[in-house]
């Protein structure tokens, strides 16, 4: 699997000579990922360390040290995923195919991570004007540690990636949506998404082209471990309206189908003008599985972790 190639060359950068005081990513109060969100990227955002639905220990467990001791590091893994050669709207993307950049927020020290690549011959160092980066020599995967705590990698234009979201950084996510989804488990964002997360939630592919954007989130509430959040923004109020009955209609249906009480339905779903809120709707264990194996192709884009995962 050639994103699983990927992420053992990222687990070449987690040594044993990383320790001493540990770093924290510079990006609170303006998220890493806020600079990424173009038309039909796909942007995932993942809060390694709070406690969720996904058993980090179980992944961990199964893992050698490298793994664990990435895990340990890491506080947040950001993506993003653009399939350039594919127009076609799907709602099962494949990620392999996929133009991936982002980043590893944690405890990687600048001067300490970037050596130790110095040193490894498996990568190359690239000299640019602006930085330096280095190149792993049969994989193509680009990484460095752009700033103290933020271990940028790319499979693709390192220097595009070090641009948009680095050194010539322009936020493209909302400041209140990027907050949003910072302080949840696990946040999504895609503006004109052409692709949909298999999680449970009905949206046709015909009306997932006629969305101008679409933000779910994952919170854990006082009384569910897991809870789907969002706010979707339509083309038009009348698909908006069309998309909130879509919903009810699913999460009846999977209620249902589960044998799980309805609960207040009240201020679930919400419609207003072209937006539609989802109000922390309790997810099943279908859906939850959906994010989890969500999250294990996301660490398989980064740390290489889905092969000891059981996804």
């Amino acid at each position: 699997m050639e994103s699983g190639k990927y992420g053992a060359a990222v687990l070449l950068l987690i040594t044993v000579f990383l320790s001493g005081c540990r770093t924290t990513s510079p990006f609170t109060q303006d998220p890493y990922f806020s600079a990424m969100g173009e038309p039909a990227h796909l942007v995932l955002t993942v809060d390694v360390q709070k406690p969720s639905f996904i058993d980090k220990q179980h992944i961990a467990a199964d893992s050698d040290e490298i793994v664990r001791d990435l895990l340990e590091r890491t506080d947040r893994i950001s993506v993003s995923l653009y399939d350039p050669t594919s127009s076609d709207i799907t709602d099962k993307p494949d990620f392999s195919l996929n133009t991936v950049y982002g980043a590893l927020e944690g405890n990687f020290p600048q001067f300490l991570t970037n050596t130790a690549l110095l040193w490894n011959p498996e990568w190359e160092k690239i000299e640019h004007e602006e930085t330096h980066y280095f190149k792993h020599k049969t994989l193509g995967l680009s990484a460095a540690v752009a700033k103290r705590g933020v271990l940028l990698f790319s499979n693709d234009d390192y220097m595009e990636a070090y641009r948009k979201t680095i050194s010539e950084r322009k936020p493209l996510i909302d400041r209140q949506t990027a907050l949003r989804m910072q302080n949840a488990t696990f946040g999504f964002y895609a503006a004109s998404p052409n692709v949909m997360l298999d999680i449970g939630l009905s949206i046709p592919t015909t009306v997932l082209m006629q969305l101008d954007s679409l933000m779910l989130v994952i919170e854990q509430t006082e009384t569910s471990p897991a809870s789907l959040s969002g706010l979707i923004v339509a083309k038009s109020p009348k698909l908006a309206n069309t998309i909130s009955i879509l919903l009810k209609s699913s999460y009846i249906s999977d209620r249902r189908r589960n044998k799980l009480p309805f609960g207040d339905l009240t201020n679930l779903i919400v419609v207003y003008e072209d937006k539609v809120e989802i109000n922390h709707m309790e997810l099943t264990q279908a859906q939850l599985g959906g994010f989890s194996s969500m999250f294990g192709s996301l660490l398989a884009t980064t740390g290489g972790i889905v092969p000891y995962a059981d996804l």
